[in-house]
């Protein structure tokens, strides 16, 4: 049984506070063999932190795109075109430190669904 809460990502992502970056969800590894994804659902940041006073927790979380124009290279290694979505994610100055997940809901080409984890942790 698959936990909707757990972390699918390969890698956690640190990012700074008023920092923006451009980052993948490697869905590859959970398609079917000689499936692809064929559209993005949605991008949803789903869990932060407690904001205290003057903090926020809530990060701007861009609408990702698939990798149709070809493969990309992430940490190092070549990922196949239609397997990954990438989208930008942009901290807040004063955004909490701590631990955040972004979902990603990505349909396939065999008319499937399937979300996919990422953290991020804000310093």
């Amino acid at each position: 049984m698959n936990d909707r809460n757990a972390i699918d990502s390969e890698t956690i992502i640190d990012l700074a506070k008023g920092g923006s970056e451009l980052l993948t969800a490697n869905f590859g590894p959970r398609l079917n063999t000689g499936e692809t994804l064929t559209s993005v659902s949605s991008v949803t940041q789903t869990v932060q932190p407690t904001a205290g006073s003057g903090e926020t927790s809530t990060l701007t979380v861009g609408s990702g795109a698939i990798n149709t124009g070809g493969a990309v290279t992430v940490d190092g290694q070549s990922r196949a075109v239609s397997t990954v979505v990438q989208f930008r994610v942009t901290v807040p100055s004063n955004a909490v430190a701590g631990a955040y997940k972004v979902t990603v809901l990505a349909g396939t080409s065999a008319s499937n669904v399937k979300p996919l984890n990422v953290q991020l942790r804000v310093w």
